[in-house]
């Protein structure tokens, strides 16, 4: 008998992996974005266009423009899609040449999705390391998990 915590898996679309990736690679200076992400059980598969909000960044900060980001969120529900709001729930980042450790300011930010019950968040740089963490906020706010096992997964329907 084992004492072992169940395995949560992190499945990534290639194409969606490529889009970050590639922002990360391009820019700079931070940027960031969304994706969607659905989960099974303990299965979190990031899928779709990766989405690239209007926002103000720098060599250390990124942070979406509030008013284009809600025009944004009105367009999706006035087109009928204002569900896919709720599959949004992928934070992505990059620190460009720095280290993939949460900021104070990412931190700031992850806590600002606290309304959903769940959140992933991304963090990579141009050194080719990255990080993915779990916040779980209900029903009660749990420590960030991190190191979930992670694989690419083919194009998701």
């Amino acid at each position: 008998m084992t004492d072992e915590q169940p395995q949560m898996i992190i499945r990534w679309e290639p194409k969606t992996f490529a889009d970050i990736w590639l922002a990360t690679a391009l820019c700079q200076i931070e940027v960031s974005g969304l994706a969607k992400v659905r989960k099974e059980g303990l299965v979190f598969t990031v899928y779709g266009d990766a989405i690239i909000p209007e926002q103000t960044c720098s060599q250390f900060n990124t942070e979406f423009d509030g008013p284009a980001y809600d025009k944004w969120c009105r367009e999706l529900i006035e087109t009928g899609r204002g569900e896919n709001l709720n599959e949004y729930r992928l934070w992505w980042h990059s620190h460009v040449l720095a280290g993939v450790q949460p900021s104070a300011t990412d931190e700031n930010n992850i806590s600002g999705w606290s309304h959903c019950d769940w959140w992933l968040s991304f963090i990579g740089n141009q050194v080719g390391q990255w990080t993915v963490r779990l916040d779980v906020f209900q029903p009660e706010r749990l420590h960030p998990l991190y190191n979930l096992k992670q694989s690419l997964t083919e194009k998701i329907g």
